[in-house]
């Protein structure tokens, strides 16, 4: 017996253009979500991928791009410092 949900959200035209047929067909799977990013909103189902790296692939790119966003907030916060009171 599995200790996950294996409920699969539906999403028609993800950011290829396929939606779920189309991926399972394609050989895409269902695995367990054991990324930190969508943790919150996936909790302990399973994810439609295709490949079996896809979700290290994607946490991957989503901590390069917190990590942007961490630095632009902590500039404009000390341009902000910086600027004079007018």
């Amino acid at each position: 017996m599995r200790d996950y949900d294996e409920t699969v959200i539906d999403y028609d035209d993800d950011d290829d253009g396929r939606d779920y047929d189309d991926i399972r067909q394609a050989g895409g799977f269902c695995q367990p979500y054991v990324g930190l990013a969508c943790s919150k909103f996936v909790g302990n189902r399973s994810v439609l991928v295709r490949s079996r790296l896809e979700q290290s692939l994607v946490e991957e790119q989503l901590a390069g791009t917190r990590q942007q966003l961490d630095t632009w907030l902590t500039l404009a916060q000390q341009l902000g410092q910086l600027q004079s009171p007018t």
